[in-house]
């Protein structure tokens, strides 16, 4: 042991003065109290435990290793109520539905239970509800639009991937009991499907299943270019030509009237549509050929009045009363009828 001191008091001058001291275990490192009155710059901030560093290092090598962990239901959760968090998503969507119904619809039957009626019919009479209200809703607002343009608008609206991203946003996902988890995108479509039609069967009937889709799948054209986004139809040219001969003008001619930067590898033309003698619109692309399909394009949206700038769509506070009476007559009509046989 003493042959160690030596040793360490040879090679390590300052440990001399550390075992020579007669008060190790309380020895002070300044000889100057400290200012009470300093206060650390941000106090509110959380210095964190250093092992946290090295267990969220290993946490993560585990998952390396054994890879993800199955998604679990929030229904196995201890914090879970199914009644509260139930009436909650009642209230909060401002739906009056019956409990039955509901859970119904949020239900994936199995093959050897007894609900597979149930369930296939609420998510095809939901489908079919779904469907006639947006036709409705196209018709009324889109009335010069051809019916290749309102075909793929509707298509887009009731696509899977639309009542996918409108349940699963509306959280769906908590309520839906299935098998096995997590829910896949037909089982979110179909239980979207089947809770309009479970709201249609409550007191507000079909005219309050109307103002959910009206409230929910609508508001998916915003920020929308009908024609760039949704429709994209293979040769505007054609359908333009057709435009025009319909209304009794000669068809469209293209004018190349200025280019720039076409040695270089971002060329610019610019075509200008002419019918007749009349200047229609002027587009621009990387060649000839975007650039007539694109100046067909903004004559179609012109025509058709589904220019971006040229009017908002009918929904919130820019609905008025009167297209309000047109697109739920329809449905005023089928509740009447379904209180009168009741």
């Amino acid at each position: 042991m003493l042959n160690m001191r030596r040793i360490i008091r040879l090679q390590f001058p300052l440990c001399k003065q550390m075992l020579a001291s007669p008060t190790q275990g309380t020895r002070k490192y300044t000889s100057k109290p400290g200012n009470p009155q300093l206060e650390p710059v941000n106090k509110n901030s959380i210095m964190f435990a250093r092992w946290k560093k090295h267990w969220y290092l290993s946490m993560a090598r585990k998952k390396n290793i054994e890879g993800e962990e199955p998604e679990q239901p929030r229904s196995t959760r201890e914090n879970w109520n199914y009644e509260a968090e139930f009436a909650a998503f009642k209230l909060r969507l401002q739906i009056d539905v019956a409990d039955d119904d509901l859970r119904a619809a949020f239900t994936q039957p199995l093959p050897e239970r007894d609900d597979v009626v149930d369930y296939s019919s609420l998510c095809t009479k939901g489908n079919i509800l779904i469907h006639e209200f947006v036709k409705h809703y196209i018709n009324l607002s889109f009335p010069k639009l051809c019916d290749e343009g309102k075909s793929a608008i509707l298509d887009y609206l009731c696509s899977t991937k639309q009542l996918t991203h409108i349940a699963f946003n509306l959280g769906y996902k908590d309520f839906i009991q299935c098998s096995p988890f997590p829910p896949s995108s037909e089982v979110f479509a179909e239980s979207f499907q089947a809770s309009i039609e479970a709201i249609a069967k409550g007191s507000g009937g079909p005219v309050a299943a109307g103002k959910f889709i009206l409230d929910f799948i609508i508001p998916q054209l915003i920020g929308k270019d009908i024609l760039h986004d949704i429709w994209k139809p293979q040769n505007p040219m054609k359908i333009l030509t057709q435009e025009l001969q319909n209304q009794g003008k000669p068809g469209p001619e293209a004018r190349l009237v200025r280019q720039s930067g076409i040695s270089s590898t971002l060329p610019v033309f610019f075509i200008a549509l002419y019918s007749g003698k009349e200047f229609l619109t002027e587009g621009a692309g990387e060649s000839i050929e975007l650039a007539e399909t694109d100046a067909a394009k903004l004559v179609l949206k012109r025509i058709y009045g589904v220019e971006p700038n040229s009017r908002a769509i009918m929904m919130g506070v820019v609905v008025d009363d009167e297209f309000l009476e047109k697109l739920f007559a329809p449905l005023m009509q089928q509740r009447q009828q379904i209180t009168g046989s009741g």
